[in-house]
């Protein structure tokens, strides 16, 4: 996990609505796993992956007094951590997120292989999956704010309803939090300061009554203002990462893998260079003018045989 700037988080839609209960360094060590998966290829319960400790508590803005502790704790609870899917036919789907985890104290090593329930739901993933730059995460501070994003995020769009209910059973709190001020103040509150301050979007929230009572909230959420593309400097459209690109560009790569992102930034920085040398001249007014271009040699010895 050393450049996270190309790292992308890919989970199936059907995970992003599942329902389980992580924390923050729990979450932390998922997520910077399945970012290292090829979500358009293979993924076997064999396949290892492999974060260092030093890197996750660096990129997370984190002191690291208690942090080491913190996600070696982590690592020992995280084979104990569930997930329910929801599958068709009002199935379900229950199943562990990982089947083995490693902690090399001495290295601050951690190695874990996911659970072979779990790959068809991290891999092969041609539809319905959400995806997102995993630096848009690391300095949230609640586990929460990583749920309420992912979901903002596979909602698209601006805005969405969500009942208080589905969120508790999502967010296995079904038990916690019964009055609506503690799950605003404990859950809410916390996700939006994370999500305004670190991620790529702002979010607000405001709750949706049925009589006198707030059964729902609507979550609003748009893309930060930041410089565009035209504006930045030639040099660095060639050298841009895929997560600044999707950052500047976050409509236009829904949906696209990060190859795919590649292939546009190439074709911009090619664009660029072309508008550079030549002007804001259209690619039909190019081709006529290297079309002239090579006609002026003809025409001259033409002209001089006269």
């Amino acid at each position: 996990m050393t450049d996270k700037s190309d790292l992308v988080v890919v989970k199936h839609n059907a995970v992003v609505e599942s329902c389980y209960s992580l924390s923050i360094f729990e979450s932390r060590i998922i997520l910077g796993c399945i970012a290292q998966i090829n979500s358009m290829g293979g993924l076997t319960k064999d396949d290892e992956y492999t974060l260092i400790a030093n890197e996750i508590i660096e990129a997370s803005g984190l002191s690291s007094n208690n942090s080491y502790k913190h996600l070696k704790d982590a690592v020992d609870r995280l084979y104990e951590r569930s997930v329910i899917i929801k599958l068709d036919d009002n199935r379900t789907l229950k199943t562990r997120w990982i089947s083995s985890a490693t902690y090399e104290e001495n290295l601050g090593v951690i190695t874990i292989q996911f659970a072979q329930k779990m790959t068809p739901y991290l891999s092969d993933l041609t539809k319905n999956f959400t995806k997102y730059n995993l630096n848009n995460i690391l300095l949230f501070k609640s586990s929460y704010s990583v749920r309420i994003y992912e979901l903002l995020m596979r909602w698209q769009g601006s805005e969405h309803i969500a009942e208080v209910a589905w969120l508790k059973e999502i967010f296995n709190i079904q038990g916690k939090y019964s009055k609506l001020w503690d799950f605003k103040h404990y859950v809410l509150e916390p996700a939006m300061k994370d999500i305004n301050e670190h991620s790529d979007i702002t979010a607000s929230y405001t709750s949706v009554k049925r009589g006198r009572t707030v059964t729902a909230f609507k979550f609003e959420w748009q893309p930060k203002k930041t410089t565009k593309l035209k504006s930045m400097p030639h040099q660095a459209k060639k050298t841009m990462t895929t997560a600044q690109y999707e950052r500047l560009n976050p409509q236009k790569c829904i949906g696209k893998s990060t190859e795919e992102v590649k292939a546009m930034i190439r074709e911009d920085a090619s664009n660029a260079e072309r508008e550079k040398k030549y002007g804001s001249k259209s690619a039909a007014q190019l081709e006529t003018m290297k079309a002239v271009g090579d006609l002026l040699p003809d025409l001259k010895t033409t002209t001089g045989s006269d």
